[in-house]
């Protein structure tokens, strides 16, 4: 049995985390189980659930130390998938298909993304990886991701997420791992459109309509988690 982890923060616009979950009826394993940290909806009935805040000095030390959360957790298995709220399989695959996704290096990242909090995080975790002669790929695209849980806590825990800026935590993890890398566009409708053909589709936090009734049309068969 494999753990789905979610880290969730209940305060999206829509039902984003309800259509993430029925997505996830395309991966075909025989049994998945569901486990959210942070907060929970009143819809949902997760199989665990870590009820905890928002701990950290950044938005992805908070992320962090909720994933750290459920790889300390003994019902959660070895090797868990951690998928954010926002990520929605489009095609059948199995566990064992989910790779170490990149569309491209930190340095090409900074040059588009190299602004604000979340720049500086990305420019902490170059210089970091960098520094320690690792590989500096970016792999914080929109998709999900496998976490060997003794491995997150190892590195989670040698790095420094006391202070700002924090790190990129994929990127961190991999490069970290030096794992093998597979490319793939990163599948964001941000009012622009989007690749209905892709594996898997990511939403802003402003979704237009028209991709939500999209979304809503792709999936409308409840998933094992939902009360109503």
């Amino acid at each position: 049995m494999t753990t789905v982890v979610y880290p969730y923060h209940n305060n999206t616009n829509w039902d984003e985390l309800r259509y993430s979950l029925r997505s996830l009826a395309q991966i075909k394993e025989e049994s998945l189980q569901l486990c959210l940290v942070g907060e929970k909806p009143s819809w949902c009935k997760p199989d665990i659930f870590i009820e905890t805040k928002n701990v950290g000095v950044t938005k992805e030390a908070a992320i962090m130390n909720k994933l750290l959360l459920a790889s300390q957790h003994k019902d959660v298995s070895n090797e868990f998938l951690m998928v954010n709220d926002d990520h929605y399989l489009l095609k059948t695959i199995f566990i064992s298909e989910i790779a170490f996704w990149t569309d491209g290096t930190l340095e090409q990242k900074i040059t588009e993304k190299g602004y604000g909090a979340y720049g500086a995080a990305l420019k902490n975790t170059l210089y970091t990886l960098i520094n320690l002669g690792l590989p500096t790929r970016h792999y914080d695209i929109h998709v999900p991701i496998k976490y060997q849980k003794n491995k997150f806590i190892d590195i989670m825990n040698f790095y420094d997420w006391a202070k700002k800026p924090t790190f990129v935590i994929k990127s961190l993890y991999c490069n970290t791992l030096m794992v093998e890398p597979t490319n793939m566009s990163d599948n964001v409708e941000r009012g622009k459109g989007f690749n209905p053909n892709a594996m898997w589709l990511s939403t802003a936090h402003d979704i237009v309509l028209p991709t939500k009734r999209w979304i809503q049309n792709r999936f409308p068969t409840k998933s094992p988690w939902e009360i109503w």
